[in-house]
């Protein structure tokens, strides 16, 4: 399956609304949901138009999944109930969209592994299609009214309802605390899932990783170019961890085809095992993950020594 675009963070230039004068936390926290909005809506309309496409299908996947960050990052500034409805809407969309992902992924790591299953094939194809016409029912249901161009009148930010963020400060001035915060549990849910090993918390880590760098993103802009090295790193280690996920879901859609569950349970093994080999050298740099997210000012940079 292909991976995820290398830091599309911000689609639009961010760089104005950081120099003015008045710019307060709103500002910017409305920018950033415009532009996750659109990068979504975009990618509604080409899954739309080519559902059968793989990658198109996988580029919806990914912009939800930064939208749904955005709105879960800066709930504090939205009317709760509106969110609650693009949360809602969103992800019972990725419900219909995953299914059918995860049976692209299994025919790949069939096809990646050499296993001629002809009866397994089929029967993957067969529910491919079925849900595949399912997702189609569903994608027509977000036309007209239903159309996600509707939401940027519930994505103008109010003041935050909690202590989260200060809308009299810069975004420069409030993201150090909060991404800070994220990398100290991100680092400590690694290491125990490291140590733990097993699938379960391994995708918890997963899920935790995929909305730390999220949120990284909606604020790479204020750390400089700097911030485009440590969004690979993440990266990284985010398709170590999807490749295992991707052989636990083959692995419940194969069951029964021995050949098909032992090759695939001998490359979970393997992947597994890659990722326990990476994370001991990676978790080394927690130290210096906090002294650079730490280190943004309030004129939209960070400090030389932590770039």
């Amino acid at each position: 399956m292909a991976s995820e675009p290398d830091c599309e963070h911000l689609p639009t230039n961010l760089r104005p609304i950081l120099e003015r004068e008045d710019s307060a936390m709103k500002h910017y926290v409305g920018a950033q949901l415009r532009s996750r909005l659109t990068a979504f809506a975009h990618a509604l309309r080409a899954l739309r138009k080519v559902p059968a496409d793989v990658e198109a299908l996988h580029d919806l996947r990914v912009a939800a999944r930064r939208f749904l960050q955005a709105l879960r990052l800066f709930g504090d500034f939205l009317n709760p109930r509106d969110a609650r409805r693009m949360r809602r809407r969103i992800r019972t969309l990725m419900e219909h969209c995953g299914a059918v992902r995860n049976i692209d992924v299994t025919l790949e790591l069939l096809r990646t592994a050499s296993i001629s299953d002809a009866d397994l094939i089929a029967e993957l194809s067969n529910r491919r299609r079925d849900l595949q016409t399912r997702m189609e029912a569903h994608l027509r249901r977000w036309r007209g009214d239903r159309s996600p161009k509707h939401w940027r009148s519930w994505l103008l930010p109010h003041r935050p309802s909690s202590q989260t963020w200060n809308d009299s400060r810069s975004a420069a001035e409030n993201a150090p605390a909060v991404l800070a915060r994220m990398s100290r549990e991100y680092f400590e849910a690694g290491s125990a899932a490291a140590a733990a090993g097993g699938e379960h918390e391994l995708h918890q880590f997963r899920l935790l990783g995929k909305r730390f760098r999220y949120s990284l993103e909606l604020f790479a802009d204020l750390y400089g170019p700097g911030a485009e090295a440590r969004l690979r790193q993440l990266r990284r280690l985010q398709n170590s961890l999807g490749a295992i996920n991707d052989c636990v879901v083959a692995l419940e859609l194969v069951q029964g085809h021995g050949q098909a569950e032992e090759v695939i349970r001998k490359l979970l093994a393997s992947r597994r095992q890659e990722f326990l080999d990476h994370w001991p050298r990676f978790a080394k740099q927690r130290a210096a993950w906090q002294r650079w997210l730490e280190g943004a000012r309030q004129d939209g940079t960070v400090s030389a020594e932590t770039r």
